[in-house]
């Protein structure tokens, strides 16, 4: 796992609790005297976020794009119980993955038959950018 900083709008936050959800696609909850703020810290919990996403909300994804984000979570998952070399190369795979999830997201926004808005499309692209920025491969 790894932790990366969270931006919550202000140069001096004072965190006054902190709680993850035991479920699996966990996120990390901060509870500030500015409110509480969720952030994912899964691939899982991050894709289902940007597929709730408001510009994605009534729109039907592609099923080969759902499997293949499918698919990069099921071999981010493997990783902490494999050695190091087999984790890279799964690591390596997932990246591939979602890369072309993104494609194929674009493409589904594209040409007279788009199946997603452009919209929704970018807010998925983004998901599988950051995602796939966060692997460290």
């Amino acid at each position: 796992m790894s932790w990366g900083a969270v931006d919550l709008g202000s140069a001096k936050v004072s965190v006054q609790t902190l709680a993850i959800d035991p479920a699996p696609g966990s996120t990390l909850y901060v509870g500030t005297d500015g409110g509480v703020f969720g952030t994912c810290v899964s691939a899982r919990c991050t894709l289902d976020a940007g597929l709730a996403d408001g510009r994605c909300v009534r729109q039907t994804v592609p099923a080969s794009v759902i499997q293949k984000f499918d698919r990069a979570v099921s071999l981010v998952r493997q990783v902490p119980t494999l050695r190091p070399g087999r984790a890279r190369k799964l690591l390596r795979q997932a990246r591939i993955v979602l890369r072309r999830a993104a494609a194929a997201t674009t493409r589904a926004a594209r040409g007279t038959r788009r199946t997603i808005s452009p919209d929704c499309a970018a807010a998925l692209t983004a998901v599988t950018e950051q995602i796939v920025d966060g692997l460290g491969v």
